[in-house]
């Protein structure tokens, strides 16, 4: 009878871990792949954001911006660059002053790979090309300091999928808590045999640590023995563009091109860990994957290629066969919704490279009326879209004014702006404040 009793205890012990397991693993495996099918017409801005700011960035002779490489949020300034200047903004987008000169002086800057801030200490970092140093100066533009953070003849290029015509998500450089991040591309240009794709460095410029790719592990030799000789360039070459780093208060998700895991970065640990598992169906192979000359088998895998968290909701960015899908998880009942793009395979005249074009997802504006929403950008606070003036002057006024929309005033000044907006202006910013 005694043994009973200790085999009906263990039993239930089993049975009760089991069903913690379960509780703890919850939302950690995502079906996207058979998730595809559950199709919302479109997604509100407002679902996810609190308030939205229409920022005209000002005219100025000396620096006109028609691609905008990436953008900083201070609390009350905005920090952008293109691949040369870097220059400063007030919230109502005011130009205020150019950040260093763009040069090869000691103090200058040469190839804007990436800016961050640091708000509190009102520090300006620039990660400068050709010679890779991270360069320091107060938000009016005096030069601080250099400090160099690889050998010279580095190449520390970071990219990933571009959002629009007219934005470059290129940056490779982030300042996060008080700490340099940096991003880079496979394979590695400059002789380098450490295939590391992220690396944070204190201020000081040492590394704390290098973060590497796990699918990657084991295949050192063929990805370097693939690089870019000058010789196989295509279509023997193979690349990976940087991971995304995508924040929202204190998470922080990491995905590398390919992979279907989203790992989140514990700062205080200083590790990866693994978030989300996300089923995507059938993989392509190493090679595959990891040739730059795709074939046309190759677009029929669905591919993760964004994140994006906010308070009720992560959404990946998925590319299949011509299409790319807006996937909206939800938080609290792990449901799924998706929102279509149409696109097409095409193959460059060229060199012959067969590549998807579609548009990225959007979401509809029913904040401001504006134009369908981009998140080219975010932070752990904000998303922001870039619209060139040329879209905005096509936009018809008299529909605006009748629409109806969350915040009025914000239409009013949407409407007000467009009426003064000439077509060589510069770019207006779109920044959405999350809930």
């Amino acid at each position: 009878m005694r043994y009973i009793v200790i085999f009906i205890f263990i039993l239930f012990v089993s049975c009760s871990e089991q069903k913690v397991e379960k509780r703890a693993t919850a939302g950690f495996y995502i079906n996207v792949i058979d998730s595809l099918d559950n199709r919302a017409d479109h997604f509100l801005l407002s679902s996810i954001v609190k308030d939205i700011e229409i920022v005209p960035l000002e005219m100025n002779e000396n620096y006109l911006y028609r691609k905008i490489n990436n953008i900083v949020m201070g609390s009350k300034d905005i920090f952008l660059n293109g691949t040369g200047h870097v220059l400063r903004y007030s919230r109502e987008g005011k130009f205020l002053n150019p950040v260093g000169t763009k040069g090869m002086g000691p103090s200058d800057h040469m190839y804007a790979k990436g800016i961050g801030i640091d708000d509190t200490s009102h520090i300006v970092y620039v990660l400068s090309g050709i010679t890779p140093h991270i360069k320091a100066y107060t938000y009016e533009g005096k030069f601080i300091k250099a400090t160099q953070i690889a050998p010279d003849g580095s190449i520390i290029n970071g990219t990933d999928h571009s959002a629009r015509k007219g934005t470059n998500r290129g940056s490779a450089y982030a300042f996060i808590d008080k700490m340099h991040f940096l991003r880079r591309m496979l394979p590695i240009w400059d002789g380098s045999s450490d295939i590391w794709l992220m690396q944070r460095l204190d201020t000081a410029g040492r590394i704390v640590r290098s973060f590497y790719d796990p699918v990657n592990r084991g295949k050192e030799k063929g990805i370097l023995s693939h690089g870019a000789d000058g010789v196989n360039l295509i279509p023997a070459y193979w690349t990976e563009v940087s991971p995304v780093i995508n924040r929202y208060g204190e998470n922080m998700n990491i995905l590398y091109e390919g992979n279907d895991t989203v790992y989140g970065y514990n700062i205080a640990d200083n590790v990866l860990k693994r978030r989300h598992i996300l089923l995507c169906g059938q993989r392509p192979d190493f090679v595959q994957l990891r040739k730059m000359g795709k074939e046309a088998d190759y677009f029929r895998y669905l591919m993760i290629v964004d994140v994006m968290e906010t308070e009720k909701y992560i959404f990946f960015v998925g590319e299949k066969d011509s299409d790319s899908y807006l996937i909206r998880v939800s938080k609290e009942d792990g449901s799924i919704k998706t929102v279509m793009q149409e696109g097409e395979i095409k193959e460059s005249q060229l060199m012959g490279i067969i590549y998807r074009l579609v548009d990225y997802p959007h979401f509809i504006d029913d904040m401001s009326g504006g134009l369908p929403f981009t998140p080219v950008y975010h932070d752990e606070k904000h998303w922001i879209d870039i619209r060139q003036p040329e879209e905005l002057l096509e936009m018809n006024l008299e529909k605006l004014k009748n629409t109806d929309v969350i915040l009025p005033e914000m239409r009013e000044k949407l409407i007000h702006m467009i009426e003064n907006l000439k077509e060589d202006d510069n770019p207006v910013l779109i920044i959405a404040t999350l809930k």
